[in-house]
């Protein structure tokens, strides 16, 4: 079975091997590199995961409590873009 809830920072070591296996795997699906990503600090994961607003989020999909996917949504904040969001 799959759950799906909010990243949390208990699950920044996850959120970064999956992400950077992503990245590695299917550079080509992303507008970030490996490159760039695997100099990420905690910090910086921890803030990607704390960035979301009320209209943000971040979901992971767990399966036996191992990460298996990731997904967000990210609301424009600009007054003329905020019908707009990003996944």
């Amino acid at each position: 079975m799959v759950l799906y809830r909010a990243l949390e920072s208990k699950d920044i070591l996850a959120l970064r091997t999956l992400r950077l296996l992503s990245l590695q795997q299917h550079p080509t699906a992303y507008s970030s590199s490996f490159e760039e990503e695997s100099q990420f600090d905690n910090g910086d994961w921890e803030k990607i995961i704390g960035a979301t607003g009320s209209d943000d989020f971040i979901i992971g999909a767990f399966v036996e409590s191992s990460l298996v996917g990731i997904t967000g949504f990210f609301r424009a904040s600009r007054i003329k873009l905020r019908h707009k969001g990003f996944i």
